[in-house]
């Protein structure tokens, strides 16, 4: 984790009502913690459906070059598949981008408070 510059109690006290540094690094952690969370749990979707998907050709004995000659199939590997990957992968994306934002506007407002 990043190290946080040392913050003078006079400047954490003189913080406008609805701003807090600590707050913020918080809401920046939990996001970026949840981020991956968000990730994994998209990941292990698209894996166990992967594996499902296995089973049932196995079970019906059947190649999966077969199957994708079906438009139905294909869109059925589209819709369970390729959907939720990629919107696991941009929620991923979008909660760290805040995350980092919101630690960046952090060491702004840091580092504008020590040169005034």
């Amino acid at each position: 984790m990043e190290e946080t510059p040392n913050v003078p109690e006079a400047v954490e006290v003189s913080e406008p009502v609805l701003y807090s540094s600590r707050a913020l690094v918080l809401v920046t952690t939990l996001l970026s913690i949840f981020s991956w969370v968000v990730l994994a749990a998209f990941l292990a979707d698209v894996i166990a459906q992967v594996i499902n998907i296995q089973i049932t050709l196995t079970q019906q004995s059947l190649s999966l070059a077969e199957v994708l000659r079906q438009p139905s199939a294909v869109s059925f590997l589209i819709t369970n598949i390729s959907t939720p990957l990629f919107t696991g992968i941009g929620l991923f994306l979008v909660m760290q981008g805040s995350a980092i934002g919101l630690s960046l506007l952090r060491e702004m407002d840091l580092m504008n408070r020590h040169v005034l």
